[in-house]
């Protein structure tokens, strides 16, 4: 399993190229299905949506937007697509769009030969719990999301935007409660996993529950 577990994005030189490195092949031979389905609550800024297309679309990929919550089809348009890209948002709303949709039971199948790219929220989802979204006052759970888990198919946990957004204190008191390592790191930061390799990239990170 390849993935790119970034906390901002696209947001450094190093985090482009490891994207590049794990397609492994020209952009251009690439599509990306982008999923935005995280800022469909109400009120949700969906810049950051724009922003993100742009920098994929300058790296050369090509880009398909799909919504799981909103395209019926999704499975099937995902199917020509090489990369799968989750964006960030609300992390409960997008955690319950994707039991609902049957994204998150599909997708390790899925990612048999592509490659996930998560950004925030779309990184949190697929480790153990999205518990860590709610630290230091961040994602409010606005759909009342009962079963926090999440699809568990890394066995870490990640919080993105520290210290942006998520202080280390926050963070240290969140791992006392969990038994996975996590692993926060700031906005120039990604977690890449390819195969049994793990490592982070970027800027400046710490980890807690570590061997």
């Amino acid at each position: 399993m390849k993935m790119l577990l970034t906390s901002d994005g696209i947001t450094s030189d190093a985090i482009r190229q490891k994207l590049l490195d794990l397609v492994g092949s020209e952009p251009s031979v690439h599509t990306i299905a982008f999923i935005p389905t995280a800022r469909n609550y109400e009120g949700a800024n969906r810049e950051k949506v724009d922003r993100t297309l742009d920098t994929l679309n300058s790296m050369g990929f090509s880009v398909k937007l799909i919504d799981i919550e909103k395209d019926a089809n999704w499975e099937e348009q995902i199917s020509g697509c090489t990369v799968i890209f989750v964006g960030g948002g609300n992390t409960y709303y997008l955690m319950d769009q994707i039991n609902k949709s049957g994204f998150g039971a599909s997708l390790p199948k899925l990612l048999e030969g592509r490659v996930y790219v998560g950004d925030s929220a779309g990184s949190i989802v697929v480790t153990p719990s999205t518990d860590i979204a709610a630290v230091d006052d961040g994602d409010e759970n606005i759909v009342q999301l009962s079963d926090t888990s999440g699809l568990g198919l890394v066995d870490f946990e990640v919080s993105p935007h520290t210290p942006e957004d998520v202080s280390i204190s926050g963070n240290e008191e969140y791992a006392k409660t969990i038994s996975h390592k996590l692993i926060a790191y700031d906005n120039g930061s990604a977690v890449v996993v390819d195969g049994d390799e793990v490592e982070v990239i970027g800027g400046e990170w710490v980890e807690f529950n570590g061997d």
